[in-house]
């Protein structure tokens, strides 16, 4: 199955599918200018096979992003999965960002990007993109952290043990019911 197209939304049930009960499952490529949006519930992208076929091959090329609207509680899914004994697929999957589409071991009732079998062994995944995990200091007081939070003339010079409150404005709660 070939596919080119500025771009593909998916919306509530929506599906792209090549799948098998023998040999292996089918060869999706998909080639997109722009964006891959899910949205809604229950969108998928898969080459899937069953028994003790081997699960699909799949490509898919997007100049902008993969997103699932709707969150990872969406269930959408683009997997090259085997539901039996055959070997999960390969899937190569290229964009510039990746929106709400975990990377999961198995198939679950979220969102997911598989290559799994559920009884054989596993496929192979490959994620090309620019938005890396974030990554963070693993030291809260690394100098990096330090040097752009200023200090606040005011706070960090008091003496310790003193503070201050001043209601300087009008409005909010009356201090009683009259």
């Amino acid at each position: 199955l070939e596919i080119n197209a500025y771009n593909i939304y998916l919306q509530n049930n929506s599906e792209i599918i090549a799948g098998t009960a023998q040999d292996k499952g089918g060869y999706i490529n998909i080639n997109v200018a722009n964006n891959i949006k899910f949205e809604g519930r229950d969108n998928e992208i898969s080459s899937e096979s069953v028994g003790n076929a081997n699960g699909g091959n799949l490509n898919i090329k997007a100049g902008g992003y993969i997103l699932s609207v709707d969150g990872i509680t969406a269930n959408n899914d683009i997997v090259v999965t085997a539901d039996g004994t055959g070997k999960g697929g390969n899937a190569q999957i290229d964009a510039p960002y990746f929106g709400f589409l975990p990377l999961n071991k198995e198939r679950t009732p979220d969102s997911d990007i598989s290559a799994a079998s559920r009884l054989g062994e596993d496929g192979t995944l490959t994620l090309i993109t620019d938005n890396p995990e974030p990554q963070l200091p693993q030291q809260p007081n690394t100098p990096e952290i330090v040097q752009v939070c200023p200090s606040s003339q005011g706070v960090t010079t008091r003496a310790a043990g003193r503070s201050e409150f001043v209601n300087t404005g009008h409005g909010g709660l009356p201090p009683s019911p009259n």
